[in-house]
């Protein structure tokens, strides 16, 4: 997944972003055999793991629940700045702002759920 994220982030930031994945491969790879090692976790960088995982969801089974669909836009929108303007996310991104949405994120989730067909209430939450 890493290997593409020059076409969502640009150069620069991917590179960056692949050292800061490297580091936590090789922490949890040789954690057997330094068992007093550490790591600094950095809740910041999870959501682009989690957009990556969805990306290769919907690859893989060609589904688009609308709760990854969601998230992803959700993503997308709050990194508008790190990605490529040229690149089909940020053509994207462009687009959806231009419908004003909602700025925060339990308001964003519950209108974009509704708007992918669903509904909170369908599931009980």
């Amino acid at each position: 997944m890493v290997k593409d994220l020059h076409t969502l982030v640009g150069a620069e930031r991917a590179a960056d972003l692949r050292k800061q994945f490297k580091r936590a491969e090789n922490f949890f790879k040789h954690a057997d055999t330094d068992p007093e090692g550490e790591i600094e976790f950095n809740p910041i960088e999870t959501p682009l793991p989690l957009f990556e995982a969805i990306l290769k969801y919907v690859e893989f089974t060609g589904e688009k629940p609308p709760e990854l669909m969601a998230f992803a836009i959700w993503f997308l929108l709050e990194n508008k700045d790190s990605l490529s303007k040229d690149s089909p996310y940020g053509i994207m991104v462009e687009r959806l702002l231009a419908t004003n949405p909602s700025r925060t994120r339990a308001a964003f989730f519950r209108e974009a759920l509704e708007f992918l067909g669903g509904s909170p209430g369908e599931r009980g939450a």
